[in-house]
């Protein structure tokens, strides 16, 4: 074996502790993982089972009604986030000033002094490479092998994010609309990808206007699903196909 390898889902603020247990789940490409390394999954400080501080209501300014976000909305959704923030913050100050991506470095550094191992390997997820590249900037001399996987950005901003993950949705939805195009006899939304593109475009306007309501599906169906459907991955491109083709279809 290869020693510990420590993992991270990202986050911040996301449970760890089961992330083995999804990594060695048959069938998956990480399966027989847990043949090579001690995989050890944990909660960071402030999440999961570790210690937290108690914010309720701190979602506050999440957007539940169907439908587009107005310019309106989205000011009172932002304010009442804020309010709830500084309610928080004023709870447990001492404890929140302490949950920083550094602080968890050193609770891995932790983890690896209590397994008694001179050097532990890492695997991070998304705000996980974050956590990675500290620990790796602070304690060297510990690391055996790191893998970091969606790399965080090192000067995050939340707008850029939001704006270059959109860009990337709209090349990958193009792909998409390539993709149903070229399979027209099954979803007939149309022979060229602008043609897919505009129906699904009038598709996600129609929900949006008239949001529908289906037996199963507890939430109000509005255009966000036919956006969400339209940004899968390639792998899922029949089964999302399929669901486009259901909405516009369907009847009630």
């Amino acid at each position: 074996r290869l020693g510990s390898l420590v993992v991270n889902p990202g986050g911040p603020g996301t449970s760890g502790y089961l992330m083995p247990d999804q990594l060695a789940m048959p069938g998956s490409p990480s399966a027989g993982l847990n043949q090579r390394y001690d995989l050890i999954g944990f909660d960071p400080r402030g999440a999961g089972y570790s210690t937290r501080a108690n914010c309720p209501g701190l979602n506050q300014g999440s957007h539940t009604e169907p439908g587009p976000l107005t310019a309106a909305e989205a000011r009172q959704a932002y304010n009442a986030q804020m309010a709830a923030n500084r309610t928080c913050a004023a709870t447990a100050p001492a404890l929140l000033s302490q949950l920083t991506t550094a602080n968890v470095a050193r609770d891995v550094n932790q983890i690896r002094i209590a397994l008694h191992q001179a050097e532990i390997s890492f695997f991070g997820v998304s705000w996980g490479t974050a956590l990675g590249a500290y620990y790796r900037s602070l304690f060297p001399g510990t690391v055996n092998r790191m893998w970091l996987d969606s790399v965080m950005a090192p000067d995050y901003r939340l707008d850029d994010y939001t704006n270059a993950a959109a860009a990337a949705a709209e090349r990958d939805f193009t792909r998409l609309a390539a993709w149903i195009a070229a399979h027209n006899r099954t979803y007939r939304f149309g022979t060229t990808a602008a043609q897919v593109k505009a129906a699904v475009a009038r598709l996600e306007r129609a929900y949006n206007l008239h949001p529908r309501k289906f037996t199963g599906v507890p939430p109000e169906v509005d255009g966000s699903v036919v956006a969400e459907t339209s940004a899968q991955p390639s792998p899922l491109w029949p089964q999302a196909a399929q669901v486009l083709a259901e909405l516009r279809d369907a009847k009630g």
